[in-house]
């Protein structure tokens, strides 16, 4: 026997939720006081349904019924959604706390590559009196990297050419007002290199460097009289212009305080900027990508200073590091700016033949930011996600699917007032993947790879350039109170599919038909300028510059089937 108490918070517990749904449906004045009186009210009528959007059908059935009995109201032909691809070509990219360097090829993806600009700053205070010291000698500069992340191979050297910057960061290649830039920046166009005048080169990886944490040797490009590798050395070992005249009295002293003011360093080194040379790239080779943690990574100068008395003799060994962003204080780090630049070719792949993805139109923006429109772009059922500003594929909703919506306000020649969605599951399948589990199980072997290299988690958006993202993913709230959203987005390994809640925004879906419908409008006067029927799915928010990629089933098209396509599921109430 259930006891007072129980009875008295499991009522709580069902007026709670049924007076949750009137207020998202809207319920007037009149119908708040009936709520007050009622705990079911008699002049109320709610029926709930269950509409299933499964391979290109969508079944409708009365979910009051119990799972033994349920009602099927109709199972029809719907073509629900239609799947595209989309280039990500603007991605944030300035200030990541990564530095991305490497390239890479796929049969699938074609060609990527990534290169990226950062300030420096020194670790050191240079004594007032000796400075450098007494003639001193240059010995050698390594590239300190700590690499926190990396995909392929990751035994393909590659060549990288590093410039000094010409020019600060900021203002130039970084925007003053914002402080940002984008992943399709172009450092030419910012003036701040000169591309006839790499000051160093090396190679990466060499054999027996340690990926995770590797120091590598840069090696000059022009050491002679004014040349630009020695240019650049000489100024940071405070050796004077007039080094090789009668004028100098021998000390590299730090007349001008670089090294004891960072903002005066800062003018001075406006920082390098490192890009792999893609003519040392074999066209056989996968190559790889790696992420360089900024603020612990930098360059060692190493170098040694003479005996005045006898310059001959060698008096110490000297040195000094110069960290890519310090974060040691607010001040010193307001001065650290690096952007990340990322460039795909879906033309080049592996073999001689061209990418899959090489002749796909693909959605984009034209140059006033405007999209292009959903019938400019090819249609695929195979669908592609990858971070570091790649592809990913967008999902649009057809007029068969908002034609259901318009539909659940109505049954049977009876109108209901107002719709709520209690739950909208979107669920997206991995190539290979079957909607019967036992099916996918059966299939573990060769859905192994793709389950560990694909990415962990997508989000859900309606502008991915901006992160921009439907309502159920609110990843800031997520960040900010440590929590896991409702939303989901996670990749599910023994179904081999994504699940997204995207209850939210069928509601908003469905609201915004149901305001046609009350206006005398029809589905021709949809406005995606309202309320976007296109959304992006993506890597999560907190990790765009993801390295892996997903492949999965999209929506079914007129040449090519696909096994499971695009699913959603929606629970919903009508309410008379």
């Amino acid at each position: 026997m259930m006891n007072c108490s129980n009875l008295r918070r499991m009522a709580a517990k069902i007026f709670g939720a049924i007076a949750v749904a009137a207020m998202a449906v809207g319920c007037s004045a009149t119908v708040d006081s009936e709520l007050g009186f009622e705990l079911v009210p008699e002049s109320h009528k709610m029926q709930m349904r269950h509409l299933t959007f499964k391979g290109d059908k969508v079944i409708r059935f009365n979910a009051s019924s119990s799972n033994q009995d349920k009602i099927v109201l109709d199972s029809l032909p719907c073509k629900y959604v239609e799947t595209s691809l989309l280039r990500v070509d603007s991605l944030l990219s300035s200030n990541v706390s990564y530095g991305f360097m490497g390239v890479e090829r796929s049969d699938t993806f074609g060609m990527r590559s990534a290169r990226f600009a950062s300030s420096m700053m020194f670790m050191n205070i240079v004594d007032e009196t000796t400075g450098w010291g007494y003639r001193p000698i240059f010995d050698s500069l390594k590239l300190v990297l700590s690499i926190e992340n990396y995909g392929a191979d990751t035994v393909t050297p590659v060549k990288y050419n590093v410039f000094e910057l010409k020019r600060p960061l900021l203002g130039s290649l970084i925007s003053d007002k914002d402080t940002t830039a984008y992943t399709c920046s172009d450092i030419d166009a910012a003036q701040i290199i000169e591309r006839s005048e790499p000051i160093f080169t090396f190679t990466f990886p060499n054999e027996g460097d340690v990926v995770s944490s590797a120091t590598v040797s840069l090696e000059p490009v022009d050491m002679t009289e004014g040349g630009a590798s020695w240019d650049f050395i000489r100024r940071l070992m405070l050796i004077p212009d007039n080094y090789n005249t009668s004028e100098w009295d021998g000390y590299a002293r730090d007349n001008d305080s670089l090294y004891k003011s960072e903002s005066k360093f800062a003018k001075a080194f406006h920082g390098i900027y490192i890009e792999p040379d893609m003519s040392s790239v074999k066209e056989s080779a996968r190559g790889s990508l790696y992420a360089v943690k900024l603020a612990a990574s930098g360059i060692y100068l190493q170098g040694r200073s003479r005996n005045p008395e006898d310059p001959t003799l060698v008096k110490d060994t000297i040195g000094m590091a110069y960290y890519f962003v310090d974060e040691s204080s607010a001040e010193i780090k307001a001065l650290g700016m690096s952007a990340n630049m990322i460039d795909h070719d879906y033309s080049k792949s592996l073999t001689s033949a061209p990418s899959r993805l090489a002749s796909v139109r693909m959605a984009g923006y034209d140059e006033s930011g405007a999209r292009l429109p959903h019938s400019e772009r090819d249609l695929v059922s195979e669908g592609y996600v990858e971070g570091m500003a790649g592809v990913v594929t967008e999902v649009y909703f057809t007029d068969d699917f908002l034609q259901q919506l318009w539909d659940m306000h109505s049954e049977n020649g009876e109108e209901f007032r107002a719709v709520a969605i209690n739950q909208s599951l979107m669920k997206v399948y991995l190539k290979g993947a079957d909607y019967d589990w036992n099916t996918t199980q059966s299939n573990a072997a060769a859905l192994l790879e793709p389950l560990n290299n694909s990415i962990v988690r997508l989000g859900t958006y309606t502008n991915i350039n901006r992160l921009t993202a439907i309502s159920d993913y609110y990843y800031q709230y997520e960040q900010q109170q440590n929590t896991e959203l409702a939303y989901g987005g996670k990749l599910n390994r023994s179904r081999g599919c994504y699940v997204m809640d995207i209850t939210a925004h069928t509601q908003l879906l469905c609201n915004y038909v149901r305001s046609l419908k009350e206006e005398g409008k029809s589905l021709a006067d949809y406005d995606e300028k309202r309320m976007p029927r296109t959304i992006q799915l993506g890597p999560e928010a907190i990790s765009p510059y993801t390295m892996k990629r997903t492949v999965l089933q999209g929506a079914s098209t007129e040449s090519q089937t696909t096994t499971a396509p695009i699913q959603i599921e929606i629970n919903y109430t009508m309410i008379k």
